[in-house]
């Protein structure tokens, strides 16, 4: 199994602060504005809104606090994504007490 690594990039009407990931997530005004992806080690690349979708697959899709990337996928992207194949690198820094995780 490869990795997937990924960051979105979003915007809402709804504040993420005040409402939380999941209100946030589930809001109809939440839009993707882009995601940078890659694949393994390859370089990294940019999808917007309209182009076709990077293949995940079996991927592993790793994410700094996946839990928010994950919510957009399913929520914003309709993209159902078992919960299994997210890795959580903020979680991983924590439990590894690096200094500046958090």
């Amino acid at each position: 199994m490869g990795i997937f690594f990924c960051d979105f990039e979003t915007r809402s009407a709804c504040d993420l602060t005040v409402a939380g990931v999941y209100n946030y997530a589930q809001d109809a005004s939440t839009d993707v504005l882009c995601m940078a992806y890659a694949y393994d080690d390859e370089p990294v690349q940019l999808w917007l809104p309209g182009q076709p979708f990077p293949v995940i697959g079996d991927h592993q899709v790793r994410a700094h606090n996946a839990a928010f990337e994950r919510l957009i996928f399913w929520y914003v992207l309709q993209k159902n994504i078992p919960l299994e194949q997210f890795y959580c690198t903020a979680a991983q820094a924590r439990a590894n007490c690096a200094p500046g995780s958090l």
